[in-house]
């Protein structure tokens, strides 16, 4: 409430320890409640759940606390384990603890970018609000996963290690929709008409089968965009094939300060357009349809506004100035603060361009040091964009109450969350030979490995199962069942199957997949909102797709 927005304590000396008696209540602070609540999580007594001895663990503390800068790499498995979520709060904890927050260290994340003003601007049709789905959220109601879920996991194992249910999740989930904590688009209308481009839904989701055969019900036409014929336009009522590599287009990533360009070798063959012109081919075609049938506007009383038919084209378009792809690139370019003009012709002739300071997320980009992230909140003690303007460790919003996760701690006890009467526990990290499901078929890159989809087990299971390397081996629970060659892997843990992702349906005997054992999880969590920086954002805050807490069995097919 201060009329001084700074983190500066001026002539205040804040207690970070102790406990006070305020007005005849007792109040104490945040550090010690953080330190009470995470007293219990010693190495000695993490050692049960996690496999590694408490002397590796003091070992890699002391290099933490010891370290003169630290950079945490946080890929993008971790998130998919049901503790992810307070895994990343712990991880910023860490950081701060020992001092390198905001100054000589930084959390390096998978899809972080730079601020780009121009994508989301080119994006957007000027005085038209936008819409976005929760894709977990949207497949959970489409695709009927709660029936699912609710048959696979043991609900008591559940409360006893989570401290609630399935239904209590769903329960959550009507709860944080009907606040309007979370987007509620799924639980109004069905998909009528899905353009699935970039990915293949029914591979990247839990429960493939059982996914695809409820989502496919509800939608009357789905459009499948793709440089190949990858196995979800098996499903497909259109397949758009779309110009993959032969586009113009720019690459960015928080790793290096660059922008790099992405050409055009080759002209498009045969049907093949690039995935702004089929966005502007179709467009094109609703507007010309809309107006021979005279449809003008459609009321959308969900976003309180209209869609505009007649003039769809001229809105996408910008009245035909981003119809080409390279008016499109420079528009984005020129719109970001952090390039500008002349940088689109900067990046033709050299190939590459260095952002601007701008660029930051959370501050400048300085020109002679590496970025760090939060590093003006630290030296000039701006406050951060949270509820208390602070880097916030202590959250009093209910369901974190509720579920005993107001500070960073483990959200459970440990060990796996999938019913225990499967001995195998599953983990499909992404693959060393393709990128994602991308060229995952190519002939070139097969003979690199085994050419077929494969698992690894650890040679102790697999002599357990009279198993043997390259055997054709049946992985299944309640909820499915895929085929794969057995391959010996002495690293893995005796309870662990290891199934590397991308493979396509295809690809499988039986046309099965290696997600067809999973069910999906939702952490409630994930669904809070109306908490300050604690809200709904597509591609930011919303439930994650937890894959790593489904247990199988394994067996010679």
């Amino acid at each position: 409430g201060s009329k001084d927005k700074t983190l500066k304590f001026g002539a205040i000396d804040p207690a970070l320890e102790g406990t006070f008696n305020a007005d005849g209540i007792q109040v104490t602070t945040v550090f010690e409640r953080l330190k009470a609540e995470i007293a219990p999580y010693t190495p000695e007594a993490t050692q049960a759940a996690t496999g590694v001895h408490p002397t590796v663990v003091r070992q890699l503390a002391g290099w933490i606390a010891e370290c003169k800068a630290l950079r945490i790499l946080d890929g993008y498995n971790n998130q998919k384990h049901f503790d992810g979520f307070q895994c990343g709060r712990l991880k910023i904890l860490i950081i701060t603890l020992i001092g390198h927050h905001g100054t000589t260290g930084s959390i390096a994340t998978t899809y972080e970018g730079w601020k780009l003003e121009g994508n989301t601007e080119l994006g957007a049709v000027k005085g038209k609000p936008g819409r976005s789905v929760s894709m977990v959220l949207a497949q959970w109601v489409w695709g009927e996963q709660y029936r699912r879920t609710k048959a696979y996991y043991d609900d008591a194992q559940l409360k006893e290690n989570l401290g609630f249910g399935v239904d209590d999740m769903e329960a959550m989930r009507k709860e944080s929709e009907a606040k309007g904590w979370m987007p509620n688009w799924q639980s109004i209308k069905n998909p009528v008409v899905y353009i699935n481009g970039g990915i293949n839904i029914f591979a990247t989701s839990n429960g493939y089968q059982h996914l695809a055969e409820n989502f496919l019900k509800r939608c009357e036409l789905l459009v499948v965009v793709d440089f190949r014929l990858n196995s979800g336009a098996m499903y497909a009522d259109i397949v758009l094939p779309a110009a993959a590599m032969e586009k113009l287009d720019i690459r960015e990533t928080s790793v290096t300060r660059f922008i790099h360009a992405y050409g055009q070798p080759v002209k498009p063959m045969y049907e093949r357009k690039t995935d702004w012109q089929i966005n502007v081919a179709l467009a094109r075609k609703i507007q010309e349809r809309a107006r021979a049938r005279g449809v003008t506007r459609v009321d959308d009383p969900e976003i309180k506004s209209t869609i505009d038919f007649d003039t769809f084209y001229d809105d996408f378009t910008m009245k035909g100035a981003i119809e080409k792809d390279e008016d499109a690139l420079r528009f984005v370019m020129e719109k970001s603060k952090a390039l500008g003009p002349g940088t689109y012709e900067e990046l033709m002739k050299n190939g590459f361009v260095a952002v601007g300071s701008s660029a930051g997320k959370t501050g400048p980009i300085p020109k002679d040091k590496p970025y760090r992230p939060f590093t003006v909140n630290v030296t000039e003690k701006k406050p951060y964009g949270t509820l208390t303007g602070r880097l916030q460790f202590y959250v009093d919003h209910d369901w974190f109450q509720r579920l005993g996760a107001t500070v960073p701690k483990p959200q459970f006890k440990g060990g796996n969350l999938g019913p225990k009467k499967y001995p195998f526990i599953t983990n499909s990290p992404h693959t060393r030979w393709g990128i994602h499901s991308f060229a995952r078929n190519e002939q070139w890159l097969l003979r690199h490995q085994r050419g077929t989809p494969d698992i690894c087990l650890s040679p102790k299971a697999m002599a357990g199962k009279g198993i043997k390397d390259g055997d054709m081996v049946r992985i299944f629970n309640g909820q499915g069942e895929f085929f794969a060659m057995a391959k010996a892997a002495p690293s893995l843990p005796d309870n662990m199957l290891f199934s590397e992702h991308g493979w396509e349906q295809y690809m499988y005997k039986n046309m099965t997949h290696y997600n067809m054992i999973s069910a999906e999880l939702i952490n409630p969590l994930e669904m809070v909102g109306g908490y300050g920086h604690i809200k709904y954002a597509s591609g930011g805050f919303n439930p994650n797709r937890i894959f790593y807490e489904t247990t199988v069995d394994i067996e010679k097919a």
